[in-house]
């Protein structure tokens, strides 16, 4: 479990709120990067001058909802103007009902800045202390217990806000992260448990790093009016979302080579045919990762197939140790492949060296008039060298008049799927960023109308500035009527677009990773992945290599579909019928945040099998990023795969590939893969932190802006 950072020593400028509106970006840098928050003058100013406007609501004792009047149901029951401060503390402690796991640390620090950015818009009438105590929750690196259960996303997140400003107003029950004193790592906590939490009065000596807070009049609704748990969660998983889209993109160029697909999906010339943003976006972001490539070069596929070349090689050599004919065979090849290895662009050269070598195999099983050595071979010999022959053999290079002419639609619709994805994504950022700069409480005072008002009355022409304190509250005691008249009874609060939104985005991010796992199985399927053998692995049959990877990634995309299913479109009714129609959005953000969770498993494996896959391939080179992508792969699973088989160090691992039949230069151009069955675990935990891991995520959103070449 991560432990958040307590140094001292970040210098990070603070994020100023009312300065500007709130980016996606601001939102990740406080949630997990700790970035310090403060208050803008200009903010305190409005804030100041909504709650002079709940003061005249109590001072003339108005009707007004939840000010003056109970909640839901009980919206008609009138409160006493002197209740109403112990009508907010009520509404905190008894609405704190959520259940379950709790939210992870960034969820619960992204909801406090959020409220706190709603509540600075000043049309929520609380007073700046409200909004300084979660700043100095938030500061102060402080992590209230906030269950996940609980919340129907109308009125807003009540149950989640409400367990979150338990911690604010002190209550001796209220549960913050019972934080280790010697921590000092660079991360936010994850994974936490309700046993990792203390309770604020058994706290004993330690003193609290921030002043609990009474609250007063309209200040129980400004804390838990709002969808914020629901657009914090929907928030985080799309900017997780957005690079693992890139990620998957750069890991989908590694699967072209894998298998020497088509490029004819990535053209832009095509792709502007059907000219979709998202499907233009990921068919270049992949087509440039391919930069440079051997395996899927320009805009046709590759002639030469090394992988049947491999496989031809090894499976020679296991036929033919003691037999002087194979083995003559055998060297043959291992002669001419550095040079049919140079020609890989030029077919007609290609042929010419091979063209020799398929003789002496036409000889060897005595299709060749002049031959009679099939008669001193073995009957099963010959068959196992015939099919050696139809497999590989013939298969080496596709002559110029008979190409591929298309892949599996898990590699031609690629571009199409990850472009739907982004677009889906594009509607949910625009959908949420508005959210996250929004007033979302009730009722909601709308200022800027009745400082038109004063304005008017006042003749003081500054329009555009907020009046002085004093004299606004001077006007306001002689025009409390038409102020109360702008305090208005809504449901900002009610979480459909969110819940919409997210819902979007998980089946985008759903289908994302479904594309994936197909890639991954054709890539395991020697019928169908152009030369690889069986499930990737170096001797099949007696080690089983990859085949379980795809059946963990469709369990995966299973589950997926299931969490798939639209939250958004349910509704139970609340508050004795009158609240009758809530979204569900917390549970639609809850859904994405743990398919975006699965797709990057699901990718992780396609990862490892993409770069199992192009071994195979050696020595035709990478493109620029996916060599990239290759060689950071190499350097992080190195250990994994050597220190759990027999080789010391990547030389040894060589020296037995050349053993078992590959030529001497493949053998050596080999990254440190998978030759023996190991225990899979640590390697699929190593691919799983490499896809989340800041390299590759910089290494992928690095092609959003590189020029296209050889196209």
């Amino acid at each position: 479990m991560a432990k958040s950072n307590h140094s001292k020593k970040r210098l990070i400028d603070p994020l100023v709120l009312g300065d500007r509106s709130l980016s996606i970006e601001d939102l990740v840098s406080v949630a997990r990067g700790f970035r310090p928050v403060t208050l803008g003058a200009e903010a305190k100013a409005r804030v100041e001058l909504s709650r002079a406007v709940v003061e005249e609501i109590l001072i003339h004792d108005a009707k007004v909802y939840g000010i003056t009047t109970g909640f839901a149901s009980l919206r008609d029951q009138r409160i006493d103007a002197s209740d109403a401060g112990q009508l907010s503390t009520n509404l905190i402690k008894s609405h704190a009902t959520g259940v379950g796991a709790p939210f992870d640390e960034d969820v619960v620090r992204g909801a406090m800045l959020v409220r706190a950015q709603t509540l600075a818009r000043g049309c929520s009438g609380v007073r700046v202390d409200l909004i300084q105590v979660l700043l100095d929750m938030l500061n102060a690196h402080v992590y209230p217990f906030v269950p996940q259960q609980g919340s129907v996303g109308s009125s807003g997140d009540l149950a989640p806000l409400s367990h979150l400003f338990l911690v604010a107003i002190g209550e001796p029950d209220a549960m913050v992260y019972h934080r280790e004193s010697n921590t000092d790592e660079d991360s936010y906590v994850t994974s936490s448990r309700e046993t990792d939490f203390i309770e604020l009065s058994e706290l004993g000596d330690k003193t609290l790093p921030f002043s609990p807070i009474t609250l007063q009049a309209k200040e129980g609704l400004g804390s838990n009016n709002g969808a914020v748990f629901s657009a914090v969660v929907t928030a985080l998983a799309a900017f997780d979302s957005e690079n693992l889209l890139a990620v998957e993109e750069l890991v989908s160029a590694l699967s072209f080579e894998a298998l020497q697909a088509v490029p004819d999906c990535l053209q832009p010339t095509l792709a502007q045919t059907r000219p979709h943003p998202g499907h233009l976006e990921s068919a270049k972001n992949i087509r440039s990762a391919l930069t440079d490539s051997q395996l899927v070069p320009g805009d046709k596929p590759a002639s030469l197939n090394m992988a049947h070349y491999n496989c031809a090689m090894m499976k020679l050599h296991r036929l033919g140790k003691d037999i002087p004919q194979l083995t003559d065979l055998h060297k043959q090849m291992e002669s001419a492949q550095p040079g049919i290895s140079a020609s890989h662009s030029d077919t007609e050269s290609c042929e010419t060296l091979l063209q020799p070598i398929v003789e002496n195999w036409r000889t060897a099983l005595g299709w060749s008039e002049q031959s009679n050595c099939a008669q001193s071979l073995p009957v099963a010999t010959i068959e196992a060298l015939a099919q050696i022959y139809s497999q590989h053999i013939r298969a080496i290079l596709r002559p110029l008049g008979d190409p591929d002419l298309q892949d599996n639609y898990s590699f031609r619709a690629t571009p199409t799927v990850l472009g739907s994805a982004r677009q889906a994504l594009e509607h949910t950022l625009e959908t949420i960023t508005t959210e996250i700069n929004s007033v979302t409480d009730n009722p909601i005072i709308l200022l800027d109308t009745i400082l038109e008002s004063y304005h008017a009355d006042t003749k003081d022409g500054s329009y555009h500035e907020s009046p002085t304190l004093g004299n606004f509250k001077k006007w306001l005691s002689d025009n409390w009527q038409v102020a109360i008249a702008q305090v208005k009874s809504a449901a900002n609060f009610h979480g459909e677009p969110i819940g919409i939104a997210a819902d979007y985005l998980a089946i985008a991010m759903a289908e994302a990773g479904n594309i994936s796992e197909r890639r991954l199985a054709v890539l395991l399927d020697s019928d169908h992945s152009k030369g690889l053998p069986s499930y990737l692995i170096w001797q099949a049959g007696l080690n089983s290599g990859l085949m379980l990877t795809q059946y963990t990634a469709a369990s995966i995309v299973t589950e997926n579909k299931t969490l798939a299913t639209p939250a958004s479109v349910d509704s139970i009714p609340t508050g004795e019928s009158c609240e009758d129609h809530n979204s569900m959005s917390t549970l639609a953000s809850r859904k994405l945040a743990q398919i975006v969770k699965n797709v990057k498993t699901i990718v992780a494996l396609e990862a490892l099998a993409a770069y199992q896959a192009v071994q195979f391939r050696k020595p035709m080179t990478l493109g620029d990023s996916t060599g990239k992508l290759e060689s950071l792969v190499a350097g992080k699973i190195h250990d994994t795969m050597l220190k759990q088989s027999e080789f010391a160090d990547v030389k040894a691992m060589r020296e037995f590939l050349i053993g078992i039949g590959l030529a001497k230069s493949t053998a050596e151009s080999i990254q440190p893969c998978l030759v023996r069955d190991i225990s899979m675990r640590p390697l699929l935990r190593d691919f799983l932190k490499l896809i989340d891991s800041k390299e590759i995520i910089t290494l992928a959103n690095a092609n959003k802006n590189t020029p296209l070449k050889n196209i």
